[in-house]
């Protein structure tokens, strides 16, 4: 006897767009910020945005979303955040550049 399996090969979805800031906040006063990327990739389940305080490492998932704009507020004045996005599905994921 032998077993079949019925197996579909789902592709990594394409890495999203550069990040863009939609408004640039002041650093002094703002403690929200707006992203926004191209969705570049047409079989993304979901998107997910990380953010830190160093360019290279510690990127902590914020949100999950299935949109591309997201809303990050309660930060702290004075402070540098760097952020990426990464598009997702059941194939694995494929990352943005980082944005600050």
């Amino acid at each position: 006897s032998s077993l079949l399996l019925d197996m579909t090969h789902q592709h990594l979805p394409i890495v999203t767009g550069s990040i863009t800031d939609a408004e640039k906040p002041d650093a002094t006063s703002s403690t929200s910020i707006t992203l926004t990327f191209d969705d570049v990739s047409d079989n993304e389940d979901y998107f997910e945005v990380f953010r830190s305080i160093n360019h290279d490492q510690n990127f902590q998932s914020i949100a999950i979303i299935n949109t591309n704009t997201f809303i990050d507020s309660g930060l702290e004045t004075n402070i540098e955040y760097f952020y990426k996005v990464s598009a997702n599905n059941a194939g694995g994921n494929a990352e943005s550049n980082t944005f600050s």
